[in-house]
């Protein structure tokens, strides 16, 4: 009984499943980053919230006083 030698590199070289691919577009390599990188605005914010970093997010108390000043109605003469 005859065995291969391990050694031999025909003895276990598989033949190549698939030709290779070839590598994507640069604009889709791009498009990929530009949507990946989008969400790390909304990621900050949303973190700076919860730490209580100021944003110019107002409490609603705060929203509603705000806008009732500005719905005053305000005279039309100058003088008075």
């Amino acid at each position: 009984m005859t065995t291969t030698d391990p050694a031999t590199p025909e003895a276990h070289v598989p033949p190549p499943a698939r030709p290779p691919v070839p590598p994507p577009p640069r604009w889709a390599v791009r498009a990929a980053h530009v949507a990946a990188w989008s969400t790390v605005p909304s990621g900050v914010w949303r973190v700076a919230l919860v730490l209580g970093v100021p944003v110019g997010v107002m409490e609603r108390e705060e929203f509603l006083r705000r806008t009732a000043d500005r719905r005053k109605p305000r005279s039309r003469r100058l003088g008075r």
